[in-house]
């Protein structure tokens, strides 16, 4: 039989894991919101390519915070961070401001649980570039934006260099983190 020691611990650490992944989905949220590169980008990469500051920046916006909840609090919790960040992110707007067709937003799911299921099998290096050509498809089928060869080229290699840093830095943290003992008790890992 558990014991009560044993059992508020669990209870503890479960919350602790639940507001770890609320904390990390809402950091990407404002990152997302906060990040104003459009012009930005438009002036200085001039590519004929549609999204282009998720290629750029989906690592920092995404991949890093889904890593993070992945690494500490073990495996299940990045899926869920993703889902929690696309929820934010679909709640205030459709998926790009893309109203028509009105199902569009299935994108920004689908592209969001693609990159996650990538982190969970350690595969988050090529997260990003996978969240980005689940977009640029969508973007191509629907004819919201069109997509050179160039561009796709170009921007499949920004993305996979994006995704790679935030997955890097998402593991880095996450050990240092993993370092302090109250942590690694909290988290139990």
């Amino acid at each position: 039989m558990e014991s009560a020691r044993s059992a508020s611990g669990d209870a503890w650490t479960a919350l602790a894991k639940l507001l770890t992944i609320l904390v990390l989905a809402y950091a990407s949220y404002l990152v997302i919101t906060s990040l104003h590169v459009k012009q930005f980008l438009e002036s200085s990469l001039p590519l004929e390519l549609p999204f282009k500051s998720i290629a750029v920046f989906g690592g920092v916006m995404y991949i890093l915070w889904i890593r993070l909840a992945r690494d500490l609090c073990g495996s299940g919790y990045g899926i869920a961070t993703a889902l929690l960040i696309a929820s934010l992110c679909l709640a205030t707007s459709p998926w790009f401001g893309v109203t028509n067709p009105w199902w569009f937003s299935v994108y920004g799911i689908a592209s969001f649980l693609a990159a996650a299921i990538l982190i969970e099998k350690n595969l988050g290096f090529a997260s990003n570039a996978c969240f980005c050509l689940i977009n640029w498809a969508a973007a191509w089928i629907h004819g919201v934006s069109p997509v050179s060869a160039v561009g796709l080229g170009v921007g499949i290699g920004i993305a996979l260099a994006s995704g790679w840093a935030g997955d890097l830095a998402g593991i880095a943290v996450a050990r240092a983190l993993l370092r302090i003992d109250a942590v690694k008790a909290l988290y139990r890992r």
